[in-house]
């Protein structure tokens, strides 16, 4: 618990304005208040490497179960160090949102990996026209090398759009992000527990 806190003090350091606004004990969330758009910010300790808490993060063909309000995601095209995704939200009440996401990486000598992923300009008019176009959808992780594991800190700024108040998508952003570490987690333990079985 300490170290979750000094991590995310130290964060917190490098990004004013954001304000704690939840501890689930392995995660830290916090809020730029006031903000245009909701952004959020947490930050958790992972007991595996950078390099397989990253291809979990890249595996967007099967995004649906790191977040399952994801009805629909597909990695349309494929770069060295970049994907094209489309994905759809699945979310209650209100209509599905829907967009192509951008998504690049890096990973330094130290083995330090930054992920970023933002919405593709240009392509909207492929939308399906089924669904509301997501109109703020932007992030980052940052995976650092701490001892045999990895401190994960999470960026993202979001609208949902046609009037939905950004407090409301706040509310759920707090109480969705630390369950989105809790399946990051569950991902890899039961990928490791693969790779045992076949060793």
């Amino acid at each position: 618990m300490c170290a979750i806190m000094f991590f995310g003090l130290a964060a917190l350091a490098g990004h004013p304005g954001f304000l704690p606004v939840a501890n689930e004990g392995q995660v830290q969330v916090y809020e730029r208040k006031n903000a245009a758009a909701v952004e959020m910010m947490a930050v958790g300790m992972i007991d595996a490497s950078p390099s397989d808490v990253q291809a979990v993060l890249l595996d967007y063909d099967n995004y649906a179960r790191l977040n399952p309000r994801l009805a629909e995601s597909k990695i349309l095209r494929r770069g060295t160090n970049d994907l094209l995704v489309f994905q759809r939200l699945k979310l209650p009440v209100i209509k599905d949102r829907v967009y192509f996401l951008r998504i690049a990486w890096n990973t330094t000598a130290q083995g330090r990996s930054d992920i970023r992923f933002g919405l593709a300009p240009g392509l909207s008019a492929d939308l399906p026209n089924d669904a509301v176009a997501m109109p703020i959808l932007s992030g980052r992780w940052e995976l650092e090398p701490i001892g045999t594991g990895t401190r994960i800190t999470y960026y993202v700024q979001m609208t949902l759009g046609e009037g939905v108040p950004n407090l409301l998508v706040a509310d759920g952003a707090v109480r969705e992000i630390p369950q989105l570490f809790k399946n990051l987690r569950d991902i890899l333990k039961d990928r490791h527990a693969a790779l045992a079985l076949h060793r």
